[in-house]
């Protein structure tokens, strides 16, 4: 009786394992296609802890850095929703190329009237904006998807028109 239990337990215990739900994930990448180095702070900090520090991440030139990596249960063979970050913490990036040429990207809850938006603003719904989903380059690898933002040469021609 004594075997039977537990053999009867540890099949159990085999059957629930092995039922384990899958998770599909998803890292976050910046990359700079351009020979200048590029600062971006968040205001009012940074968008994915507490801290309130608003310098997020430096790139070096043709660097390429993950920032984060988030996962919802199941298995998706498309990016599922919820899955990319809402960037709801903060209100605004700022780029900086060169230590010098700046340009600062708006939120979706800060672009909501593009019309009256500064030029040396860019519009959530811009295609040069580094935080709308819409406008990085998603790869899939089975259960991993790659979201890519890549910073160009456009992006400092467009930094040099406005900061002239």
């Amino acid at each position: 009786m004594k075997i039977w239990t537990l053999t009867h337990g540890l099949l159990c215990l085999v059957f629930i394992s092995g039922c384990i739900e899958k998770e599909t994930e998803l890292t976050l990448y910046y990359a700079n296609a351009t020979n200048r180095t590029i600062q971006v702070f968040t205001y009012p900090g940074d968008p994915f802890s507490s801290s309130s520090d608003s310098s997020w991440f430096n790139l070096s030139s043709f660097e390429k850095i993950g920032l984060q990596t988030t996962s919802v249960r199941g298995e998706y063979s498309s990016l599922p929703n919820g899955i990319f970050p809402s960037f709801s913490k903060v209100d605004s990036c700022v780029v900086v190329f060169s230590d010098t040429l700046q340009v600062t990207h708006f939120t979706r809850s800060y672009s909501l009237d593009q019309d009256t938006i500064r030029e040396d603003v860019i519009a959530y719904g811009d295609s040069r904006n580094m935080l709308n989903q819409e406008y990085f380059n998603i790869e899939s690898t089975g259960e991993h998807f790659k979201a890519t933002y890549t910073f160009t040469e456009e992006d400092v021609e467009y930094a040099i028109s406005i900061n002239e």
